[in-house]
């Protein structure tokens, strides 16, 4: 007898047409007195909702010393991005941003 027929080949599933948002603004956080003061330094995690027209919507912090996370969400809340492209429409989206504090040398 012959054997089976192979299964019928699914078609891959097409998510559309992504095109992510690049960050056109930028602004640097400063570097806290009191954490200059104390030698703190190391990373802050957020997390950023990034609205349909580029703006920070919604901002998170999810790690990091406590002397620097107001400065870097002070800084992040004002960055800008180029709206993400889903099929040529802008849709809102998310992400991790981290910022790295690093005391200067003497």
């Amino acid at each position: 007898s012959a054997p089976p027929p192979p299964p019928p080949q699914k078609a891959p599933e097409r998510v559309g047409d992504l095109q992510r948002g690049r960050l056109i603004h930028r602004v640097e956080p400063l570097y806290p007195a009191g954490a200059l003061e104390n030698g703190v330094e190391g990373t802050v995690k957020l997390h950023a909702v990034i609205g349909d027209d580029g703006s920070v919507n919604t901002l998170e912090s999810v790690g990091g010393p406590d002397l620097l996370i107001d400065s870097a969400m002070n800084a992040v809340r004002q960055w800008r991005y180029t709206p993400t492209l889903l099929d040529g429409k802008p849709i809102e989206t998310d992400q991790d941003v981290f910022i790295v504090f690093r005391l200067p040398t003497k």
